[in-house]
Parts: C-alpha cells; sequence; structure tokens
C-alpha cells in the first residue's frame, strides 16, 4: 500500500494501484468491537466522514489498537478476518448506517476509499474475468508499470 501512495502518478492511478494491490490479499482485516458471536467493525471518523478502517495485515491493526489505547499489548486481538470478494457486499451492507467509506492502513500512507469504489472496481475486475487470489488487475498498466510489479514480484 505504501507503493502505492508514494508512486509518482495521478491521484486516479494512485487509487488504481491500490484497489488492484487489495484485491490481490487473501484477507481484509477490521477491528471488531463488538462479541465474538455478534461482531461488529470500529467505525471511526475522519473528517466528520464515518469509516471503517481496513487493514492489509494483522500487524498494523494490533498497532492502531495499542496506540489508541484500546488495549494493552500482548491482549487478544479481535479481528473480523474477510476475503476481498466476501468483503465488498459485506461493506456495503454499512452504507445503510451513513458508513459509505473505508480507512485503508489508518497512520501514515493510509487512503481513504469510498465503498462504492471498491464495489465498481471488483465488478470491473469480474467483468474482465480475473480470479481473486491469481494475481491483480490494475486496469490501464502502462508497460513501464507492469515491468516495475513483475520486477518486484508483487
Amino acid at each position: 500500500m505504501r507503493k502505492a501512495r508514494e508512486a509518482d502518478c495521478s491521484p486516479e492511478r494512485q487509487v488504481d494501484l491500490l484497489l488492484g494491490g487489495l484485491f490481490a490479499l487473501a484477507e481484509w482485516h477490521f477491528v471488531n468491537q463488538g462479541s465474538r458471536d455478534e461482531p461488529q467493525p470500529l467505525c471511526v471518523e475522519l473528517d466528520a466522514t464515518p469509516c471503517l478502517p481496513l487493514f492489509t495485515n494483522t500487524d498494523k491493526a494490533d498497532t492502531f489498537t495499542t496506540e489508541r489505547g484500546q488495549r494493552k499489548p500482548h491482549e487478544p486481538l479481535g479481528l473480523i478476518s474477510i476475503r476481498p470478494r466476501d468483503a465488498v457486499a459485506y461493506l456495503m451492507q454499512f452504507e445503510a448506517y451513513g458508513c459509505s467509506h473505508v480507512l485503508v492502513n489508518p497512520g501514515p500512507f493510509c487512503f481513504l476509499l469510498a465503498t462504492v469504489q471498491l464495489e465498481l472496481f471488483y465488478k470491473n475486475w469480474k467483468e474482465a474475468g480475473a480470479e481473486l487470489a491469481g494475481g491483480y488487475w490494475i486496469p490501464n498498466m502502462t508497460t513501464e508499470e507492469e515491468d516495475f510489479w513483475q520486477e518486484h514480484e508483487l
């Protein structure tokens, strides 16, 4: 995700890179503020925009919760971990409650994305015939960008 943030390109292109990377993951992680039997993802506000923090790995979620004082280090971390293809539908249900954004990896390299962006990317990806967990697709990738991703085995 950091590579997408630091990429020397337009903001729209950065979002494409981020979405391609997100959908290449095995799971997305959300902090569970509910119980094990009735999970409820944590919702935070960023500039009066309610959003769900989405983490690309468990270490980032661990750091986020301990730095915010939500739990002490070494306490169990309750997460909701969902495959990307299932997470899109999961996230869309929170729009009815006014939470229509995700904050990817809160911190210095975070991204704020509307859930409709995730839904559209996923729809376009499926229409293009892509398989999840079989790599990722970034629309309109240049030859140089494709070489970069393959060179770094990303």
